[in-house]
């Protein structure tokens, strides 16, 4: 693959923000850019998901005193106090701004974007089913390899009054599943102000033109901004086969799973069972006033999980916290905490539907392969577990629903 960057909003550089890895047994696109900002594959500090949010807010809503404060955080990782409580310090809009982030990678940013704009209200779609509810939004991303997206707004007067919606997503390649959620979104709201803001802006200009078409076509008003803009050529189209992956079963050690009964859960229905499910990390909507009052939920989580690892004698010099799947901001943040109360070191990452071929060579970032199943049999995927043990003191599995599944050996599970 050969790749040239063409634009930085902020002087940062390809590889400030990403690396590239190869697609496990997809016809469709045998490429991979992984974030080095949102912990879906490589392990980060927590707070660098949270300050991209912001550096993407700040493309629509301007620079502040501390956006190049922002963009030294993402390539350093340093930590700062004034950078930290600069996240305590929104942007006003008066208009009704809806954030919409796409699953599975942009629903932990989106979150974040959302926590930049005073009053926004947050949605992100999913892979989920669930057979009790209506999907408001069903659109497609051809490329991917789960295809299909829900979205399950609960309140649907969100839509109906939003002034300007804005997406987000970490990358853009064609611009083509952006423009079939504008295309489905132009017939469920009035809103005609959209904008799309990436990390990683790859479309051509025919692309672009494309969109400029489709704009013309609509009437829509839609804007796109990203930190960096390039483009890329694949210089062939081979699909790297992988043998399945070792299967991870069900063996946590009940001991070391603990429930903390401390989020709001609601109850739905899929075709496999009746789950609890969080009320307000975005998957059927949840406003800016409600994010900001669940902070103190995510210290509470933080300082819970802490006392269980004294209690069973863990050293907590280096840690690491993992999200399963969609659910990235709220384990997330919980790292965060934990950082803060702790003074150790600590990094983030997730589990992830994405099938990535595994190399042993070089500074390629995805060494090992494990897969394992959810409730609901979809198939999720663990990387480089032999590291991870070998690296981090303890691994804190933090799940949505009960997931008996040992990731690693030195694993602490946690419900919320």
């Amino acid at each position: 693959m050969k790749i040239t960057q063409t634009k930085s909003q902020y002087g940062l550089a390809i590889d400030d923000v990403m690396i590239t890895a190869k697609r496990a047994n997809n016809n469709k696109r045998n490429f991979l850019f992984v974030s080095k900002l949102l912990g879906k594959h490589i392990p980060i500090k927590p707070n660098v998901c949270q300050v991209t949010g912001f550096l993407l807010a700040s493309l629509i809503y301007g620079e502040t005193p501390q956006t190049k404060n922002w963009v030294e955080y993402v390539k350093s990782a340093i930590d700062d106090q004034a950078i930290i409580h600069s996240l305590e310090q929104p942007y006003e809009t008066n208009e009704r701004v809806v954030v919409m982030g796409f699953a599975e990678t942009a629903t932990g940013l989106g979150m974040a974007v959302t926590h930049a704009i005073q009053g926004a209200y947050f949605i992100h779609t999913t892979r989920e089913r669930f057979s009790d509810l209506q999907s408001t939004i069903v659109f497609e991303e051809e490329h991917s390899h789960a295809t299909t997206h829900q979205c399950y707004l609960t309140d649907s007067k969100q839509f109906e009054q939003a002034e300007h919606i804005i997406l987000v997503d970490d990358e853009l390649t064609t611009g083509q599943s952006f423009m079939n959620m504008l295309f489905v979104l132009q017939k469920q709201t009035q809103t005609k102000k959209f904008t799309l803001v990436t990390i990683l802006d790859w479309r051509t200009e025919a692309h672009k033109q494309a969109l400029a078409a489709f704009c013309k076509q609509t009437g829509l008003d839609v804007h796109v901004h990203s930190l960096i803009s390039g483009e890329f050529t694949i210089t062939h189209q081979k699909v790297y086969q992988q043998q399945e992956p070792s299967i991870l079963r069900n063996k946590q050690v009940q001991e070391r799973m603990i429930s903390l009964n401390i989020l709001r859960k609601r109850t739905q229905k899929t075709s496999y069972e009746t789950g609890q499910y969080y009320c307000d990390n975005g998957r059927f909507g949840v406003s800016y006033e409600v994010l900001q009052a669940q902070k103190a939920n995510y210290k509470q989580a933080a300082q819970k999980i802490i006392e269980y690892l004294d209690k069973f004698g863990i050293s907590t010099n280096k840690l690491l916290v993992i999200g399963h799947g969609e659910d990235i901001f709220i384990p997330n943040q919980v790292a965060n905490h934990m950082k803060k109360i702790l003074s150790t070191d600590i990094e983030f990452k997730t589990t992830t539907l994405s099938p990535i071929f595994c190399e042993q060579t070089g500074d390629y970032p995805i060494h090992e392969a494990h897969q394992f199943y959810d409730l609901e049999q979809n198939t999720y995927f663990f990387y480089n577990k032999t590291q991870i043990e070998h690296t981090y003191d303890a691994v804190i599995f933090i799940v949505e629903r009960p997931l008996a599944i040992q990731l690693v050996k030195n694993q602490l599970t946690v419900q919320l």
